[in-house]
């Protein structure tokens, strides 16, 4: 069994995960392979800075469980957590039951860890996502009224199919990155979640790495979100209250986060842990502690 595992630390920390995966033959059947792009990880080790320290784990990407390392990052907790692995990770193939948007569709298709390619066609265009080459196919030219049509579609108005190996691109001849197909769609997006599940509170939002500001159509108040991702997970309300930015905006930056795979949803009672939110400054607080005060 192979699995890919990324990291988002730094220093020691990551020279640390990159010599534990390096080394050939430890685990049995379990073959690590590490890469830099966590977008593409099965298992993503990070951590989360709270304000009275910070939590390692590691993640499943396709679900957003979370294993914490205890009681410390060293060489017999990671080795720990490796041999593990194999229990931790289960395919998730994409499956459409229950969706009713083509938005939804191609958010599931962003967690799945197929690589399979998927032809949609519906009453207006008709394209191939193939994630394997990060390239959207398409019958004719991305347009604002092109992804107001797909918007608009139901899902019950769509054939869609699901096929291996090289796509038959013959009547697709237009193509951009899928990465940023995913990341307009999401951004066209201010109104609501595209998956309304996770304003719920036991929801939480991570990000994995940093999208690629330089290329997207973005806002402002984008660079200031994903600082507040990268430093640890929020749920959607925590994210309005402590940013606070308009909800159309919170709107917008989830839905092309999650769409480009730079954020991904983890477990908020897991993301928790450890962590201890105080109202006031630090100097207050260390004043109360000192003479005592609850």
């Amino acid at each position: 069994m192979e699995i890919k595992i990324a990291c988002s630390l730094d220093g020691r920390d990551l020279a640390l995960i990159r010599s534990l995966i390096n080394i050939n033959n430890i685990y049995g059947e379990l073959v690590l392979q590490y890469t830099e792009d966590a977008r593409y990880c099965q298992i993503l080790i990070a951590k989360d800075y709270h304000n009275h320290g910070s939590v390692y784990y590691a993640m499943n990407r396709a679900t957003g469980e979370k294993t914490h390392i205890k009681p410390e990052l060293n060489p017999q907790t990671v080795r720990a957590l490796f041999e593990r692995l194999s229990t931790l990770i289960q395919p998730q193939p994409l499956d459409a039951t229950g969706l009713y948007r083509l938005e939804e569709l191609v958010l599931k298709h962003t967690g799945s860890s197929t690589n399979d390619n998927v032809v949609v066609t519906t009453p207006e265009v008709s394209f191939i996502m193939d994630k394997l080459n990060n390239t959207l196919f398409t019958d004719q030219p991305i347009t604002d009224e092109w992804l107001n049509a797909f918007i608009q579609t139901p899902l019950d108005k769509v054939e869609f199919s699901i096929s291996g190996g090289k796509a038959n691109t013959t009547d697709h001849p237009y193509t951009e990155t899928l990465e940023l197909f995913k990341w307009q769609l999401g951004y066209s997006l201010s109104d609501r979640l595209i998956n309304t599940d996770h304003q719920s509170p036991l929801k939480a939002f991570k990000q994995i790495s940093w999208p690629n500001y330089g290329e997207y159509p973005c806002c402002n108040e984008f660079i200031r979100l994903s600082s507040m991702l990268w430093k640890r997970s929020e749920s959607y309300a925590e994210l309005i209250e402590h940013s606070g930015f308009e909800q159309s905006v919170i709107n917008r930056f989830l839905n092309a986060t999650l769409m480009s795979g730079n954020v991904v949803v983890v477990d908020a009672a897991q993301s928790q842990e450890g962590r201890v939110m105080k109202n006031g400054s630090p100097f207050l607080e260390g004043l109360k502690k000192l003479f005592k005060f609850s």
